[in-house]
């Protein structure tokens, strides 16, 4: 992003249109590239809100260009599937059951723990007593 004041020429056939930014640093509406103004070739003047410049572009964009303009973050992610068990309370009778299935996307953060100890993405440990995770004490 241009942070300082800047005219950038645009031409157009034998005409040229002006685009000023920055160009008041004691207003924040037009500092960091807010707002841009543009200077028509017959002097008229119009100010564009980046936003709606940037708005204006996406929507003529094609598809591969607009691609480029979306931000991409990159996430690795594990899905977590499990089946809850939930009591009924009400409207069914008491006591009954109802199984749900649930899958959970769940983000990659840190050092991932499996059942066996090992950590995931490195070599596999095979179940011992000193790394087996277990609820029961031996």
């Amino acid at each position: 992003m241009i942070e300082t004041h800047e005219i950038l020429s645009i031409a157009d056939g034998g005409e040229v249109l002006k685009m000023e930014v920055n160009w008041n640093p004691d207003d924040k509406k037009t500092n960091k590239c807010q707002q841009i103004k543009f200077i028509h070739h017959d002097g008229k003047v119009s100010y564009v809100e980046r936003d709606h410049l940037i708005a204006a572009l996406f929507s003529i964009a094609a598809e591969d260009q607009q691609a480029k303009m979306v931000p991409h973050a990159i996430q690795e992610i594990r899905n977590y599937q499990t089946t809850l068990g939930i009591t009924a309370q009400k409207d069914l009778k008491k006591g009954d059951k109802i199984n749900v299935r649930v899958s959970i996307p769940l983000p990659l953060t840190g050092e991932q723990i499996s059942i066996l100890g090992d950590k995931v993405g490195g070599p596999a440990l095979a179940p011992t007593s000193s790394n087996l995770i277990s609820p029961y004490k031996a």
